[in-house]
């Protein structure tokens, strides 16, 4: 990466780094592509995208003839150091620049491992947990390799029920097919050790390399997770604060450098809420990309409409986590923390009531944890909502 690096130095880019990086993809994908197309397809102007070529040819890393191509250098440079060795071009190029085929691609992958997100273990509410479908997860394992922040890159789930991870290592085998060296790092942390065992178990058993770890965000991040990552994927509690402290614990994680980006899903909210969220990401100064509405679908979730945004954020000079990254968080953050619920359902069999609490652990928390225990006198998994109140 020294030279990505020494290149944006001597051209003095204004641009994020990773401008250069794209500009080696654009003309690994389209050979001899003239620097005004060039320029065009990377929304830059013309002069930087000169400046760019003439610093790469002093290099021997391009060469001009019909437009501008790689030298044997540089293919080494994009293969070896950028980790594309192996890639399937046409599926590559197809997925970044034909909408038509991207959209028939997510579905036949979404159809492909759905029996995946099928399996996953039971949701727990408590933890705001609201599984995400199958072709969401497909979508936003698409949506990272159209930002550049995949192949070759560190990418950490901060939080991980949608099963982003697998989704992405399936992406990266569909796109490596005779590759058996892993083309990205897919970290996972979670405080649901089910979701965990559920990820390690497809995990090993398709033979990919996801690092999962046990982690309440509560607590600081590990030191070797510091400043590692290119990118974080997460879907936060549906709270304020919940959001606050995923988005603080996923930027101590990420390399200190513009450019990298966030992929952070939230439920939509009325105007003046929905403006905080943004106000929220600004005091972390990150800078808004782009938000997609209802981009996230989700199995229930009827608080968020079954559906969230997705905001595509990148970091920037100033970004900062705003909680210590080595201290504890005491806030509340998960919705039925701030809001305990009580329920009362009667058993159908035997009409024996039972109390349901959010906030009591001396209760079933759940119904979904009071059916898979039963009635505790006959033992009927069957029951009535009687009440509930907040």
């Amino acid at each position: 990466m020294n030279v990505i690096n020494e290149i944006a130095t001597r051209v003095k880019l204004k641009e994020s780094s990773k401008t250069i990086e794209k500009f080696f993809i654009y003309v690994y994908l389209h050979q001899n592509l003239s620097t005004k197309s060039l320029a065009q397809e990377l929304m830059l102007p013309v002069p930087v995208v000169t400046a760019i070529k003439k610093e790469g040819m002093k290099l021997g890393l391009f060469v001009e003839k019909a437009g501008i191509a790689l030298t044997e250098a540089g293919l080494h440079f994009v293969h070896i150091e950028l980790n594309y060795e192996g890639i399937d071009v046409e599926l590559y190029k197809n997925l970044l620049f034909n909408r038509g085929f991207k959209n028939r691609y997510i579905n036949k992958l979404e159809q492909r491992i759905a029996h995946v997100y099928d399996g996953r273990p039971q949701v727990n509410v408590t933890l705001d947990q609201a599984f995400g479908t199958a072709k969401t997860a497909v979508k936003r394992a698409v949506l990272c390799l159209e930002n550049f922040s995949l192949i070759g890159k560190s990418v950490l789930c901060v939080g991980d029920d949608d099963l982003v991870s697998l989704a992405l290592s399936f992406l990266l085998r569909d796109l490596f097919p005779e590759s058996t060296q892993a083309k990205a790092r897919i970290v996972v942390v979670d405080v649901d050790p089910s979701i965990l065992a559920y990820i390690s178990e497809v995990g090993e058993q398709q033979e990919f390399a996801i690092e999962c770890y046990a982690l309440n965000l509560k607590q600081p991040l590990p030191a070797k997770f510091l400043t590692a990552f290119d990118c974080f994927f997460t879907d936060p509690p549906y709270t304020h604060d919940g959001m606050a402290l995923f988005l603080s614990r996923g930027i101590d994680a990420l390399k200190k450098e513009k450019g990298n980006n966030v992929f952070l899903s939230f439920g939509k909210k009325p105007l003046e809420e929905n403006f905080k969220v943004q106000q929220e990401i600004i005091r972390h100064e990150l800078s808004i990309k782009a938000i997609v509405d209802s981009f996230n679908e989700y199995h229930g979730a009827s608080l968020l409409g079954s559906r969230s945004q997705m905001f595509i954020l990148e970091s920037t000079e100033g970004t900062k986590s705003l909680i210590a990254p080595d201290c504890e968080y005491e806030n509340p953050i998960y919705t039925r923390e701030i809001k305990p619920l009580e329920r009362r359902y009667q058993c159908k069999s035997c009409g024996e009531m039972i109390v349901m609490s959010t906030q009591d652990k001396t209760h079933f928390r759940t119904i979904e944890q009071l059916k898979s225990v039963g009635c505790p006198k006959c033992g009927s998994c069957v029951f009535d909502l009687m009440n509930k109140a907040e």
